[in-house]
């Protein structure tokens, strides 16, 4: 083994190690088979405690304001604005992002002092560390492949289908989130969570537009963590059905649009 640099060495302490291992255990592993509310915010805990580390360490600027950025950089992700970037990286980038926008995975931010506190520690040291100078730039092209890894685009599946609800656009999450449900609005798209029993959370994708009096909500895809394609669009309408019937959505009939086109009666006495 040889001597490191204290500041990179702490790219091999256990601390990092154990963040960066569960990590890609949890999203390679864990999600597949229980995708569920803990594995979901497992990967928010493990990600930000090992992302500002490896920030911290990479750059050899204050780790102080390297955890600062990150934790700001993550409400930011987690949030409605991103949503321009994320669309305009997706359209013109092979490899496409994608997240949940969902307020309570904020509450990952609490592993960040930890972080930086632990971070502190091991790059004062100047012991030997478990792992040799070699496997350096393994260990950051490892976790550079965790981080982007667990930004994917989730798995999506096409579910073309319209539905009215006399429930105001601007209303629409208050009303859900007033019995219960969850979901988030933003431009002209709104995204309803519901809960599956072998994907776990899972977000139905509607377009937003207006008929008349009444608001149209066209669903264009179901997305979660898992294989969704092989779960199929059966279960995922039944779970779905239940936040319909709060906004009091249903599906239209052939008048139900005022622009639809209305067959042409024949004159009397014609054939």
């Amino acid at each position: 083994m040889h001597r490191m640099r204290p500041r990179l060495a702490a790219l091999s302490h256990p601390a990092f190690l154990a963040a960066l291992l569960t990590l890609l255990l949890n999203d390679h592993l864990f999600k597949p088979l229980w995708h569920n509310a803990l594995t979901g915010k497992l990967s928010d805990f493990a990600g930000l405690f090992a992302l500002a580390w490896f920030v911290s360490a990479i750059t050899g600027r204050s780790s102080r304001l390297a955890h600062v950025l990150i934790a700001g950089a993550f409400a930011w992700w987690k949030s409605p604005g991103s949503e321009p970037v994320i669309t305009l990286w997706n359209t013109w980038m092979p490899m496409a992002m994608g997240r949940t926008v969902d307020a309570t995975d904020l509450i990952a931010l609490v592993v960040l002092p930890f972080s930086f506190v632990l971070f502190r520690r091991a790059s004062r040291k100047s012991h030997r560390m478990p792992v040799t100078r070699s496997w350096h730039p393994v260990i950051a092209l490892i976790s550079v492949f965790a981080f982007t890894a667990t930004s994917r685009a989730p798995e999506q599946l096409p579910a073309p289908v319209s539905y009215l609800s006399p429930v105001v656009p601007e209303a629409l999450v208050a009303t859900l989130q007033a019995q219960g449900g969850s979901g988030v609005a933003y431009d002209d798209r709104l995204e309803i969570t519901f809960e599956d029993a072998r994907c776990g959370f899972v977000d139905a994708v509607f377009q937003v537009g207006t008929a008349g009096d009444m608001t149209v909500l066209s669903l264009r895809s179901f997305e979660a963590g898992c294989d969704i394609r092989s779960r199929g669009l059966g279960p995922l309408f039944k779970g779905l059905q239940p936040r319909l019937v709060m906004l009091r959505a249903r599906l239209p009939n052939r008048h139900a649009f005022p622009a639809a086109r209305q067959p042409c009666a024949k004159p009397a006495g014609k054939p």
